[in-house]
């Protein structure tokens, strides 16, 4: 019940911080933050999104990794195949990871961010075991 009630918190936060970033307001946007952030470069605000979003989103898909490694069965399909073992791996990590999605699926750069990522190709490179 916990890692439910933190999970609705990570996506509360999540939809209070693109509130505050109104620049920011695809995924072509979040892209061009997060390669100013890898860079050390650019706007602090879009910087600072792509580190919340990057942090949100990872926390997130890992804490449906460990729901389904608990045996779970609140998961529904959605959440099995969206569930990501990030933990343990860096911001760089997962923000490179992001990024190498992103420029994958030029076709995503112009969908709102806030319909989420409902792609659960993101981050396969950090695959959930329990999940599949």
């Amino acid at each position: 019940m916990r890692l439910f009630i933190s999970l609705i918190i990570v996506w509360t936060v999540s939809g209070t911080t693109l509130a505050a970033a109104n620049d920011l307001k695809s995924f072509g946007d979040l892209r061009l933050a997060c390669k100013d952030a890898m860079a050390k470069t650019g706007d602090n605000l879009a910087k600072g999104y792509c580190y919340g979003w990057i942090g949100s989103e990872s926390s997130s898909r890992n804490i449906l990794c460990k729901l389904a490694e608990d045996a779970a069965d609140v998961l529904g399909p959605f959440g099995l195949v969206t569930a990501r073992k990030t933990e343990g791996h860096s911001m760089g990590a997962m923000m490179q990871g992001f990024l190498n999605w992103a420029d994958a699926n030029p076709q995503v750069w112009s969908r709102p961010i806030f319909h989420g990522v409902v792609s659960n190709d993101l981050w396969s490179e950090f695959p959930c075991e329990a999940a599949n």
